[in-house]
């Protein structure tokens, strides 16, 4: 039985009603030297029934729930194809994805990832036909990307390809991470090989209520913890001073997620942070002094603000 060039991994956990569209777009790729490995990852709705018209067109395994790296993991350890290629399985891809970046790593063997831009839908509707070029992102670039990486993410996990040797140095996703493992894995690609860059939509991004994160303190969290982490191995001082650049204005977004919560101890440790650090993002000394202050006295400044704020509008 020949081997296939390219393993598609795609993580799954409770999404039957998005699954089909997501293993559908593969098929229907230009490009057909490819195997499908599906992770169902203790999905508790009916995953297994939808997937299984599918019979030897993919290849489904099944994993007590363990998060989606685990599931990501699992796939990779299965795959076959020297070329791995990862979609989520709310998400699509367009017809010529994998046939475009296989003939990108063909041609640029020093290359060890690639990856493209995407299209931006929420709730079924195009919002971003081109989303790194419509948003603005300044720092997108290939080749020796680490010092664009670290001010600003911008590679999305359904975009990519990268070699499987690869995986053998920089190693697999972290499963101890609950956000960011992704970005973390693409820091560690980025800091041994050249990355490539396809500007072209090649992805179709789905945005919904079911994968809107819940937790906007892990979510604020996790880059802090990565960028930390980053900057404690990293002996490069340009490096060292960027990651400082991105903390700073980090523990301040984490620091006012706080006080607008009401955490003033927790507020006043990163609001501390961000001062301790360098130059300060206008506003930190006001909420660490203002987190002080007893929280009758919060409240009732939080109110006069919203009432002024109020006024503004209605004038």
């Amino acid at each position: 039985m020949r081997t296939p060039r390219v393993s598609v991994v795609i993580p799954t956990y409770n999404y039957a009603h998005f699954i089909c569209n997501a293993v559908d777009s593969v098929l229907a790729q230009t490009y057909q030297d490819y195997e499908i490995i599906v992770v169902d990852d203790g999905s508790r709705d009916n995953t297994g029934d939808v997937l299984a018209p599918y019979g030897d067109r993919i290849r489904c395994v099944r994993q007590e729930n363990a998060g989606p790296s685990t599931a990501r993991n699992k796939g990779i350890g299965l795959a076959q194809g020297e070329l791995i290629a990862f979609l989520d399985a709310d998400d699509c891809w367009l017809p010529d994805k994998l046939e475009k970046q296989v003939r990108f790593l063909d041609a640029n063997p020093e290359f060890g990832m690639v990856f493209s831009d995407m299209s931006h839908c929420v709730d079924g509707d195009m919002v971003h036909a081109a989303y790194l070029r419509e948003r603005g992102y300044r720092y997108v670039a290939q080749g020796s990307i680490y010092n664009n990486l670290l001010r600003e993410g911008f590679i999305f996990t359904p975009t990519v390809m990268l070699r499987s040797k690869c995986l053998d140095l920089v190693g697999v996703f972290d499963v101890t991470m609950c956000n960011c493992e992704d970005v973390d894995l693409w820091f560690r690609m980025a800091d041994r090989y050249q990355i490539g860059f396809l500007d072209e939509p090649l992805v179709i991004r789905n945005q919904h209520g079911a994968n809107v994160t819940g937790n906007s303190e892990d979510y604020l969290k996790a880059p802090v913890l990565l960028m930390e982490r980053l900057y404690a191995v990293n002996s490069d001082l340009e490096r060292k001073s960027i990651i400082k650049e991105r903390l700073k204005s980090m523990f301040y977004n984490l620091g006012y997620y706080y006080f607008s919560i009401d955490r003033m101890p927790e507020c006043r440790k990163y609001m501390l942070k961000a001062m301790t650090i360098g130059k300060n993002p206008g506003g930190v000394l006001k909420y660490f002094a203002l987190s002080l202050l007893p929280l009758f006295a919060i409240h009732r400044l939080k109110g006069e603000r919203s009432l002024n704020t109020k006024k503004q509008g209605e004038a």
